[in-house]
């Protein structure tokens, strides 16, 4: 990338960090919702865990396509793998309806009161 395009850059760079975080927020609330207390540690570090390998491993895959079909070829499989993989998640019925679903706590609370009228 010639110097002259550096601005061009760190503009993309704010914008990725920008739409980063207003995809992560919402992750982690829908996390919060569906997964019970004592299980969102857990989950929260599995998530952790799997974005941090998600760079070096990337890198490696990148660095072999880069070799095999060329820079410019690695950002277009990239580019159209990534745009398939966010299609694809939109086709999903279940994660189309997920704010359509309960909220664990209330799913929870209905089965302790459903409980609580046998007794």
């Amino acid at each position: 990338m010639p110097s002259s395009l550096f601005w061009l850059a760190a503009l993309w760079w704010i914008v990725s960090g920008v739409t980063f975080s207003t995809g992560n927020a919402p992750l982690i609330a829908l996390i919060q919702s569906q997964v019970p207390n004592q299980l969102q540690g857990r989950v929260l570090s599995l998530l952790s865990t799997v974005m941090g390998l998600a760079a070096p491993l990337g890198l490696g895959l990148a660095a072999l396509l880069g070799a095999f079909i060329g820079v410019r070829g690695s950002f277009i499989v990239g580019g159209l793998a990534s745009a398939t993989i966010c299609l694809l998640g939109l086709a999903l019925p279940d994660l189309l309806r997920i704010e359509e679903q309960p909220l664990r706590a209330e799913r929870t609370h209905a089965v302790h009161v459903n409980l609580a009228d046998r007794r």
